[in-house]
């Protein structure tokens, strides 16, 4: 049948999709989706796993064993290092809080490593035998005691110095950073 076809090899795609996911994905509502993953189901052709209380992920193949979720996660990480957990949730098919969960106790074992990033946006997460580096922003280096002490007294003088110093010492910490990534 070309229905069942084109819902499991859109299965196959998006393994461990939900099925409000699955049926934006072909643009049919949720219920049709539904009654053709049951179809799929019945002919051993796809099975569904619960995760947390609600939601239902959805899977190609029959009943068999399915790796679990961690297992997927570190998958997520070896295809996309310096993923942050919601695009980690995103790829696997869980909620985001499934997904830190996984990453933490991947860190434990010793299979991910983060780099913690301040700020609402999350911390980045890869597999731990990757080759990139894991601390993706250099240490700043100490600050130039002769560029202190004339910033310091241009804040004493007059506003418009203060300014043009100021300005001065934000593109020296540039050029410092710029030169740290080089290297």
């Amino acid at each position: 049948m070309p229905i069942q076809r084109e819902t499991l090899d859109l299965l196959r795609s998006h393994p461990g999709c939900t099925v409000r996911r699955l049926a934006r994905e072909l643009n049919i509502v949720d219920a049709t989706m539904y009654t053709r993953l049951r179809s799929l189901v019945g002919g051993g052709h796809a099975h569904s796993r619960r995760l947390g209380y609600r939601a239902v992920t959805w899977w190609p193949g029959g009943s068999g064993p399915t790796p679990d979720a961690t297992e997927q996660v570190l998958e997520a990480l070896r295809m996309h290092p310096g993923s942050t957990p919601a695009e980690v949730a995103e790829l696997v098919g869980v909620t985001k809080q499934s997904a830190s969960k996984h990453l933490r106790i991947l860190e434990g074992a010793g299979d991910a490593r983060r780099t913690r990033r301040a700020g609402p946006w999350g911390d980045l997460w890869r597999a731990a035998g990757d080759d990139l580096p894991v601390d993706e922003t250099p240490e700043p280096e100490p600050a130039d005691p002769a560029l202190l002490a004339s910033a310091n007294r241009a804040l004493v003088g007059q506003p418009e110095e203060a300014l043009c110093e100021i300005d001065r010492l934000r593109r020296s910490v540039a050029d410092i950073v710029t030169h740290a990534r080089t290297t």
